[in-house]
Order: structure tokens, then C-alpha cells, then sequence
């Protein structure tokens, strides 16, 4: 489908987000060696002045070039290229739907046998030495970094359209370079230029997302405050600064925001944003030379670290670190810096780099896990999020508890960067009710590709629900107890066998501690001592919308919950905002079977 030359340059962070697909090139530049580099470059001046765009990557050791000093670290041939470029025709700017439509023609694509090339002592020997140079004041930061290989089963596109879903970036790419594919999933900016202005948004600082909404506003909260984060931003804002420096009107070189928290899929980081107005008759050639690579791969100072980086790193980069990005006729243009890249050969070998920075207090274990834990993205792409929300309603009421329900929706639609508004979701449910004459159990969802509704009429209550406890214990972090999505197998698949096993309504779950959490589809609810008691969300449970109106009204609070509190209720309820609270009766022989 992609044929030789095709680059995607892929935003779908937001739905306002930019694409540009680049295909049927005029001409391809590759370079090996410094010669052929250097040709390549001019090249792309003089294509610049034919109406052409150009679009492709620079890997890592490009950068080496660019430095009398280091230039003695490049090989006479590199094995994989110093540069790829097309040189195009005007790109397509095809929306987010289009896009999503070309990425399901391709086959089921997965990263098998993913194996880093160091282990733990290899890794450990490379980490002391740049604590050393760091403790002998010869740098204050390096970023290590290390390779892992894998194989590609199926379709490379399909691998990167797993990817995409799973993670919404603003600077991904996708190129089909012949014999090798690029698959890129970068949310950092290197930096871009439009007319004279010049941007650049490093990233330093990150923190694993919370599970719950609570949890994941703390940390956002708490990651600008950390003391270590802000000395790595800001060390690398001032490195970026000086390389600006060079190519920039005197005094206008500026900072617009520091530690500004961006959330993705997985989690937040901290970025600062950098604008200086780019020096008349500046082109391309001088922003790569002094610019590049960027600093917030390398370490500082920049060039002493890139010197490290040689000395202590088992192998070249390649790509990795590199930069992918375009350059339009009119001097415009936008490069990332390629992390979260994969380079993948004609024989679907894949190769990824992974790494960080390491400072004076860093940790080697600490530093190899986390690096180990950034495979995880290629390795188990997390599926494409869909939120649910089941309501009740009425002729008479409308629909039940509709305000607890659009706001549990939008913080969950926040959270995953789902597009939509209150007001939209209000006037879609109500243009939904205008045929239907009777109670209705109505199922919204809303995902990627927007809202959708089904409604049934609405069976009556059954008069008591039957429940076993499953037998399977779930992690109460685990992201999918906190949001209501189609996610949800781990319930279903239970309950399913139990009803089948057993005729039983419903399984209520325990978490890794032994303590009550809630029913696939139901809140949980026990009454002792006149007290109506639900189990609290910190135990591992959706936060339902029935249950947080008996909460606010005072009618039912929260309190741990064990099996002994089964045995001693004086009555146990099961309950959602379709159905009320239905009493419900424990089958406790069934409990092992469930």
C-alpha cells in the first residue's frame, strides 16, 4: 500500500493535529559517508530553490559530522544511512480519518522476541564509567542509551498502526525507505521554523501516569516540584538556549514556559519551550550544523558528552536520537527527535534504542529498569480506548443521573485524550430520545472515531441478584478498574462462566489483598448495623455513578470490606444506575468454582 518513498509525518495527538503525506518522490538522497552527507545537504539547499519539499531522517552520527573535534568518531562507511531524504512534490494533508482509513488497509503487524543487547553487568560497566566522568566534573549529564532487537510478525504498517492507537503523539512518522521501514511514535519537538522564528520544545522529566484520575492529577501536579526533574530540564533548556544562540538575532533568544507538564497515554512529562528569531540568510544547512543533534539526547556539555557517548556506547545510534522531519520551498520546517523509533530491515529485523539521562545521583538498576520499561510501548501496545456509559430512561425522568454520568465520561475522556465536549454529548443523547416511547437501557460510547448509541427497551428488575466471589484476585492499580471501557474481559469472561457453570447473576471481585472491590456490572453494598457500606475507590473499583449519589446524599459511605463482612451483613445489595439496588444472596458453595 506505502510503496518506496512514502513518509507519513503523523499527528494524531489531537483532532486538530497536522499530517503530511509525502509520496511518488522526485528524487531520493541517502548518504554512508561524510562525502556523500555533505552532497546530500547541498542538495537539499538547491532543491529547496526547484519548489521541492523534502522529507526524511538524520540519524544520531549525522551530528559528528557537524564538529571538527568529533568528526574523527565517524567510520569512513556507516552500515545503516547518515541521512534518507525524498524530495516531493507538494505533500497531502489527509485527515485524521482518511488516515485512519489507509491504516486499516494493512495486515496485523506485532513486535515479537524483543531482546536488549546489553545485560544488567554490561550495562552497569558503561553507567560507572559515566559516573565517574561525572564525579571528576568532566560532564554534568550523559545520555546512556542501548539497543534492543526484535522481529516484526505480519505487516510492518500494521505493527505501526498499533502503535498509533496506542499511543497519540504530535511528531510520529512512518516511512517506507525500500529496504528498511521507520516507525516513530516521538512526542518531542527538536525544533521547527516557520519564516524566522525559530521553536524548540525539549522534554526532561517523566513520571508514570496514575491509574485513577486522583492519582494521576497528583502526580501532574507534584512532577514541575520534583527537584531532580527541574535541574535535568532546566540544564538542557540552557544548552538548547546556547545552540540557538548561534543562529539567533542577539536578544531574542527566550524561554516561553518552563516545566510545563504534557500528558500522554502512558505518561507525564516535563517540557520547557524555547523561540528565537532565526539571523536573515540563515538556511538549513546552519540550523542542522549548530543545532544538531539535540541536546536533550546527548548531555552536557553537548560536545564533551558526544564524545562520551562514543567511548562509552556498545554501538552506533543510527536513527535513534536522530531526528525525522520536513523542509518546505519557502525555508519552513519541523524535525523530532526520534525516540520511541524503530528501524525495521527487509527481513522484518527490527532494531530500537532506549535510554536516559544520567546525572551524579542516578542508580544503575534504577536507570536500566526504567530503560527496559520503555520497550513496553513496542512490545504491548496498549488497545484502542473506548468509553462506555449505560443509563436508564425514562419518559418521565429523562435520563437517571445524567450530570454523574457526563462527568464521569469527561474525566475519563480527559484522561485518554478523547475529543469531545458536554454539550455535545448532552445534545446527542437527547436527539437519541426523540422516537422512544417507553423505558430504555440506553448504551453511549465514545472512542476515536466519535459517539455512538444503542438503546433497548428496558427489562424489568429481577427481584434478587444470585453472586459468588470469583476466584481470580485483581491488582486494584490496574488502569482498567478505574474507567468504565469495552475493556472489561477480565470481568466478563468470569461472570460468563459462572452463569454458565451455575445459572449465577453475578461474581463479585477481591482485589491482591483480599478486600472487596464490586460485581462485573454492579456496585457493591453491604448493610451492618443499620449502615448501608460500599468498599472505597482506593481498593480497586469503578467509581459508578449510583454509587457516588448515595455517597453525596449521605445514604450509603465507604469502608473496607472483607468476606467476614459478607457473613455478618444483615443484608447485601448489588446495584447501578440502571437497575437501583437489587438484594442480592451470596453462594458461597460456588465460591472456588466461580
Amino acid at each position: 500500500m506505502f510503496s518506496t518513498g512514502t513518509i507519513l509525518l503523523h499527528d494524531n495527538l489531537s483532532a486538530a493535529g497536522q499530517s503530511l503525506l509525502f509520496s511518488a518522490p522526485r528524487e531520493i538522497l541517502v548518504a554512508y559517508d561524510a562525502a556523500s552527507a555533505r552532497t546530500a545537504l547541498e542538495r537539499l539547499a538547491s532543491a529547496a530553490s526547484e519548489g521541492l519539499w523534502a522529507a526524511g531522517y538524520l540519524a544520531y552520527e549525522l551530528g559528528l559530522l557537524f564538529e571538527e573535534r568529533l568528526e574523527q568518531f565517524l567510520p569512513e562507511r556507516t552500515t545503516t544511512p547518515l541521512l534518507w531524504f525524498g524530495l516531493y512534490d507538494s505533500p497531502q494533508r489527509p485527515s485524521a480519518p482518511e488516515i485512519a482509513a489507509m491504516l486499516a488497509k494493512a495486515g496485523d503487524g506485532s513486535a515479537r522476541d524483543i531482546r536488549p543487547r546489553l545485560d544488567f553487568p554490561a550495562y552497569v560497566r558503561a553507567f560507572n564509567r559515566v559516573k565517574e566522568l561525572i564525579a571528576s566534573g568532566d560532564t554534568y549529564q550523559v545520555n546512556l542509551t542501548l539497543k534492543a532487537d526484535f522481529q516484526v510478525e505480519g505487516d510492518p504498517l500494521g505493527l505501526y498502526q498499533a502503535l498509533a492507537a496506542s499511543q497519540p503523539v504530535a511528531y510520529g512518522a512512518y516511512i517506507h525507505a525500500g529496504d528498511h521501514h521507520v516507525l516513530s511514535r516521538s512526542p518531542e519537538l527538536f525544533v521547527s521554523g516557520t519564516g524566522n522564528l525559530l521553536k524548540a520544545r525539549p522534554m526532561k522529566g517523566t513520571l508514570k501516569r496514575g491509574n485513577s484520575i486522583a492519582a494521576d492529577d497528583t502526580g501532574r501536579a507534584a512532577l514541575p516540584g520534583d527537584e531532580k526533574n527541574r535541574a535535568e530540564n532546566l540544564m538542557i533548556v540552557d544548552l538548547l538556549r546556547n545552540d540557538l544562540g548561534r543562529i539567533a538575532v542577539t536578544g531574542s533568544v527566550k524561554v516561553t514556559d518552563l516545566f510545563t507538564v504534557e500528558t500522554y497515554r502512558s505518561l507525564h512529562t516535563m517540557t520547557s519551550g524555547i523561540e528565537a528569531r532565526m539571523k536573515e540568510g540563515t538556511g538549513m544547512r546552519a540550523v542542522l550544523e549548530n543545532l544538531f543533534p539535540c541536546g536533550s539526547v546527548t548531555g552536557a556539555p553537548k560536545l564533551r558528552a558526544m564524545e562520551i557517548i562514543q567511548d562509552v556506547e556498545a554501538g552506533p545510534r543510527g536513527l535513534y536520537t536522530g531526528s525525522i522531519g520536513y523542509i518546505a520551498p519557502n525555508g519552513d520546517f519541523a524535525f523530532n527527535v526520534a525516540i520511541r523509533t524503530a528501524v525495521i530491515d527487509e527481513n522484518d529485523r527490527g532494531e530500537i534504542g532506549i535510554g536516559g539521562g544520567i546525572v551524579a545521583d542516578s542508580v544503575a538498576r534504577d536507570e536500566y529498569d526504567e530503560a527496559l520499561l520503555k520497550l513496553k510501548f513496542l512490545a504491548d501496545p496498549a488497545p484502542p480506548v473506548t468509553l462506555i456509559e449505560t443509563f436508564k430512561w425514562t419518559p418521565d425522568e429523562g435520563y437517571a443521573l445524567l450530570d454523574r454520568h457526563l462527568d464521569r465520561l469527561l474525566a475519563s475522556a480527559a484522561y485518554f485524550a478523547l475529543s469531545t465536549t458536554r454539550e455535545e454529548v448532552y445534545d446527542y443523547l437527547t436527539a437519541a430520545t426523540t422516537e422512544w416511547q417507553g423505558p430504555m437501557r440506553v448504551r453511549l460510547t465514545l472512542s476515536e472515531e466519535g459517539l455512538d448509541l444503542t438503546a433497548v427497551a428496558l427489562p424489568p428488575n429481577p427481584s434478587r441478584f444470585r453472586f459468588a466471589i470469583a476466584k481470580e484476585r485483581l491488582d486494584s492499580g490496574l488502569l482498567w478498574l478505574s474507567h468504565k471501557t469495552t475493556n472489561r474481559a477480565f470481568y466478563d469472561q468470569p461472570r460468563q462462566r459462572a452463569h454458565d457453570a451455575h445459572g449465577l447473576d453475578e461474581l463479585v471481585f477481591c482485589n491482591e489483598r483480599g478486600e472487596l472491590t464490586e460485581g462485573s456490572f454492579t456496585n457493591l453494598f453491604v448493610e451492618l448495623g443499620g449502615r448501608l457500606l460500599t468498599p472505597p475507590l482506593t481498593a480497586g473499583l469503578l467509581p459508578g455513578t449510583l454509587r457516588a449519589e448515595l455517597i453525596a446524599n449521605g445514604e450509603a459511605e465507604e469502608r473496607v470490606l472483607a468476606l467476614v463482612d459478607l457473613e455478618q451483613a444483615d443484608a447485601i445489595f448489588l446495584g447501578n444506575s440502571v437497575r437501583g439496588l437489587i438484594p442480592a444472596i451470596w453462594e458461597k458453595d460456588v465460591m472456588n468454582d466461580a
